[in-house]
């Protein structure tokens, strides 16, 4: 997941020598080090907003004005699961022996994300693209083909953004 973000500059004309600090506005923050033109923040939290400060110094302690960006990590997708219901019993009699797994997945950043159910060991995922505003997904397990024991296994779904 996205809790790390690293940030790259250019000397933009600076002489080499010069001194660059860089700095998450009312947290972490790098001394100034020569010729350093990029640096990773780590342990950031998800979703989160963070303003960046980068500043150069020449040899003569003269700084420049601060360069500033602002950054947000990447936000988890959000899946809901809304078919099977928690009592619905399956078997392998025709009409019993379909399990579909249906629900909506929403991520914020508008990643595609890939979809996992698992069932009785079983696993089956889809990619659903783009879904800032939510997107339905599917998924179906046959109960004979996928080899499904007849009992109560649990499901479990998981959705992922690679990030």
């Amino acid at each position: 997941l996205s809790t790390s973000f690293t940030l790259t500059w250019s000397a933009a004309g600076n002489p080499a020598g010069t001194e660059y600090a860089v700095s998450i506005v009312g947290g972490e923050s790098v001394p100034y080090t020569m010729d350093m033109f990029t640096y990773t923040f780590n342990g950031l939290t998800l979703g989160q907003e963070y303003d960046v400060n980068v500043t150069a110094r020449n040899g003569n302690n003269i700084e420049t004005a601060v360069a500033s960006i602002h950054v947000i990590t990447n936000q988890a997708p959000v899946v809901t699961i809304t078919s099977p219901t928690p009592d619905q019993a399956f078997s392998e009699i025709a009409g019993f022996n379909t399990i579909t797994v249906t629900g909506t997945v929403t991520d914020p950043d508008n990643n595609d994300v890939t979809v996992t159910a698992t069932l009785a060991g079983v696993t089956k995922s889809t990619v659903v693209n783009s879904c800032a505003g939510g997107k339905t997904y599917t998924l179906v397990f046959d109960v004979v083909s996928d080899t499904i024991p007849e009992s109560q296994p649990t499901l479990t779904v998981v959705a992922d953004d690679g990030r």
